[in-house]
């Protein structure tokens, strides 16, 4: 059952708690467009999880402008003791659809973060893999944009603290709405997801591969 309680005050705005009268065992980050509410988290929200919503998604670096974030990071794994952090794309994106056309159409996009890092991400794909229809470009940069975040997500010190003592997993998913698949990206086995029947053996799909000296996005 969904709730509307909200987390601890240090959390981003945007969160949302899900089973809050159980420890949470994941924070999800996650696009504010509604596909992931339609076809997955109706069946997430059966765990104790919390939502974190961001355009994108995009995760800021750390850095003095974001200690609101880092306070909150640290709230998340210190205090509530979550043991599990994704990142999660998807497809249809009609955010990232509308973003792509209008660089394509030579038109001046918004100045937020989003637009900054598909701004970034396009013509690195686009040297990766040459020209590609437009589905698949937008699936390829979504794919990448979940590494940059991810990337991001792990210059947090309680973040990295947490990967060097064991007690922190991160995970980049992809879920495609219209195959109603979720894909994960390299190895590391999800408790959460084991919990699943349809998602304890998530498929591994990466349309962009990467390179020796990309793997720092990985």
């Amino acid at each position: 059952m969904r709730s509307n309680q909200s987390a601890p005050t240090l959390l981003p705005a945007g969160i949302e708690r899900y089973v809050p009268d159980a420890p949470p065992e994941l924070l999800l980050i996650a696009c504010t467009d509604p596909v992931l509410d339609a076809h997955l988290l109706p069946r997430f929200c059966r765990r104790p999880l919390l939502v974190w919503r961001s355009t994108g998604p995009v995760v800021p670096p750390y850095g003095p402008e974001n200690q609101e974030l880092a306070e909150a990071l640290d709230e998340v794994l210190n205090r509530l003791a979550v043991k599990e952090i994704a990142i999660c794309g998807h497809l249809p994106n009609k955010t990232l659809e509308a973003i792509v056309a209008d660089q394509v159409a030579g038109e001046e996009s918004t100045n937020d973060a989003f637009h900054h890092y598909v701004q970034s991400i396009r013509p690195r794909v686009q040297k990766k893999h040459g020209p590609l229809d437009p589905g698949r470009l937008i699936e390829a940069i979504t794919e990448e944009n979940i590494f940059v975040q991810t990337a991001n997500l792990r210059t947090y010190p309680s973040v990295l603290l947490g990967m060097v003592n064991g007690k922190l997993r991160l995970h980049s998913w992809f879920f495609d709405a219209n195959e109603d698949q979720l894909y994960a990206h390299g190895t590391i086995e999800s408790c959460f997801l084991s919990r699943f029947e349809e998602f304890s053996q998530p498929a591994s799909h990466a349309i962009s591969q990467m390179s020796a000296c990309d793997m720092y996005l990985a």
